[in-house]
């Protein structure tokens, strides 16, 4: 039976080769009786034997002639999509010409209403009968004349207002990943970045951006290209745009021209002002320190945001030190095991902690800075915990790692809260913002999520890394989230709409960590050895430490933005000056002679 199947099954493949090769005379058929109908097994003999004469030539013929029909459809496929690419330029061009003879339209009704006015003039200047000279009215009894009210300038977007300007007159060129010259302006933050020439836009200032004397013909190659100049209405918004800051959205513009009200968007809560000494540990007592033969990797560090303090960690253990003197103070212990995360709360009194040990156990705990005491332990994760987070009222802790859950409890009671389960791989990474409303998460697999808080509501996704994000944060002001990729990206995003605002290609490798300072400068550090440190929003790169042959995997900034501290695989944690990239000294935990 088995036979009889793979007998018709074979009939079934070669029956076009059979019937080609029989039309082509050759001679496919045996000369043996015919055999009864009635009789499958001679009636398949037959056939195996008419199959076997087939010469292997024609089973390739076929073969080559399937291969070139293949080819042939792909290069028709290929036809039509250039096709479709040129018909979608010609149309772009198309529209820009409408929009063109639009404006040649707008500009000749101006045309006509002005020579209608000057007909009027000219009528109204013929002499008169010269009339009698009035006499001189009261200053008391005469009616003030009304004064112009100043017109209300209108704040500009590049969502709102640029774009759709790009779309109808640019977008045909400067477009993805056909971008003549580099520029790609479908999107802000590939407009922000420029094209091979640099950048070409210059904020609050029309006059030096290049991309404005480009399209208003100061300057060449003119755009669009071969084409009159867009309409002045649209040069108009793109030059208020321009002198507003060149901003996404109309809400973040700024306008300073004497408006009756000015279209600046909040950049989040006001910092909280703390009064009173800052919260330093008030028994000093380094001996409390284990003495280790080989410091433990610098996953983490974390700086007062307040005080002179910086947390190191270690096994089994915080060292706290002082940023002034670069001696250890006191150190905490940390019964879970290996510390993975220090997190200090926004007023500098307490400490978070968390980590564990791998595959078997994970937890957090909170300290108390001045007494050197253990509030509260949180979590009992069959794992060590990866990410942990405080809330800037104290009133939330949120723990995360290889369970690929985050959970957030109570701070007073410990009690869980709410769970959060829609990440699929490990998560890497936790922050809450400064204002308290949001909670940030990123894993393994390139997710960047926001929550709410206090319900662990989901709120945004953030798209665009690839890869694992080692670290998300909050600026300080909750205006903007910072999350950093083994894709070697920075990305900063807007909270309301979860919109990349900027990517910053930060480091050759992935990058590891990255920090804010409380006058929003962000410092990143990776897998290539070096630490940056970037402008404002990360717009530009102001200096670099020198390389070093390690691994950094933590980075932070002190309570006065002027010192950085980074930690390496090697156990070193250096300390530099900001505004310089210079090496100021190096510290360690304390190590056995």
């Amino acid at each position: 039976m088995l036979y009889f199947v793979e007998v018709l099954v074979l009939m079934i493949l070669v029956g076009p080769v059979v019937s080609e090769a029989e039309g082509e005379g050759a001679p496919l058929t045996p000369q043996t009786p015919k055999v009864e109908a009635g009789n499958p097994v001679e009636l398949l003999e037959e056939l195996l034997g008419r199959l076997q004469q087939i010469d292997p030539k024609t089973w390739d013929a076929r073969i080559q002639a399937l291969e070139a029909e293949i080819e042939n459809h792909k290069k028709e496929a290929a036809s039509l999509r250039r096709r479709a690419k040129k018909l979608a330029a010609d149309a772009k061009k198309e529209e820009g010409k409408s929009e063109n003879l639009r404006a040649e339209i707008e500009r000749m009704r101006v045309m006509k209403e002005l020579l209608t006015k000057m007909r009027e003039t000219k009528a109204s200047a013929i002499p008169k009968k010269p009339q009698p000279k009035p006499k001189a009215v009261s200053s008391k009894t005469m009616t003030p004349k009304p004064t112009q009210k100043k017109l209300k300038k209108v704040a500009r977007g590049y969502e709102e207002h640029v774009l759709p300007i790009f779309e109808e007159s640019c977008l045909a060129c400067h477009a993805e990943d056909g971008a003549r010259g580099g520029l790609d302006l479908s999107t802000y933050s590939t407009m922000r970045e420029g094209g091979g020439s640099g950048e070409v836009i210059t904020p609050g200032d029309p006059d030096q951006s290049r991309l404005f004397r480009l399209i208003t013909h100061q300057e060449k190659p003119h755009m669009p290209p071969r084409q009159p100049k867009i309409s002045g209405d649209k040069i108009g918004i793109i030059r208020e745009w321009i002198e507003q800051g060149a901003p996404l959205d109309a809400g973040s513009a700024k306008l300073s021209d004497g408006s009756e009200e000015e279209a600046v968007k909040p950049q989040g809560p006001t910092p909280p002002q703390f009064t009173g000494p800052p919260p330093m540990p008030s028994k000093v007592d380094a001996t409390t320190a284990l003495l280790l033969h080989r410091p433990p990797v610098v996953t983490t560090l974390a700086a007062s945001p307040r005080a002179p303090l910086l947390a190191v960690p270690g096994h089994r253990q915080v060292v706290l030190y002082s940023t002034e003197t670069e001696q250890p103070l006191i150190a905490l212990p940390f019964e879970p095991g290996d510390v993975e995360v220090l997190d200090f709360t926004v007023d500098g009194t307490r400490l978070l902690a968390a980590g564990g040990v791998s595959g078997k156990s994970g937890a957090a705990v909170l300290y108390d800075i001045t007494r050197g005491e253990v509030l509260g332990h949180f979590g009992k994760e069959r794992d060590k915990v990866l990410a942990a987070a405080i809330s800037p009222g104290q009133s939330l802790v949120a723990l995360a790692g290889a369970a690929k859950k985050v959970r957030v409890y109570a701070t007073n009671t410990a009690d869980l809260l709410y769970e959060i389960d829609q990440h699929n791989d490990w998560v890497l990474s936790l922050h809450v913002s400064g204002d308290g409303n949001y909670l940030a998460s990123a894993d393994r697999s390139g997710r960047v999520s926001m929550w709410e808080a206090d319900t662990g509501r989901h709120v945004h996704d953030f798209s665009g890394h690839v890869g694992a994000v080692h670290r998300v944060r909050f600026r300080p002001d909750a205006g903007l989230l910072a999350s950093a990729g083994e894709d070697g990206t920075v990305r900063l995003w807007e909270l309301e709409d979860g919109k990349q605002v900027r990517k910053i290609d930060a480091h050759q490798s992935s990058v590891q960590s990255l920090a804010w300072s409380r006058d929003h400068h962000l410092v990143t550090c990776g897998q290539d050895g070096v630490v940056k440190v970037w402008g404002q929003d990360g717009k530009s790169l102001l200096s670099g430490f020198p390389p070093v042959p390690e691994w950094i995997y933590s980075v932070c900034v002190d309570a006065k933005a002027e010192t950085v501290f980074f930690g390496d695989w090697t156990g070193s944690v250096v300390k530099g000056e900001l505004s310089s990239g210079r090496i100021l000294s190096r510290l360690g935990l304390p190590e056995q002679p």
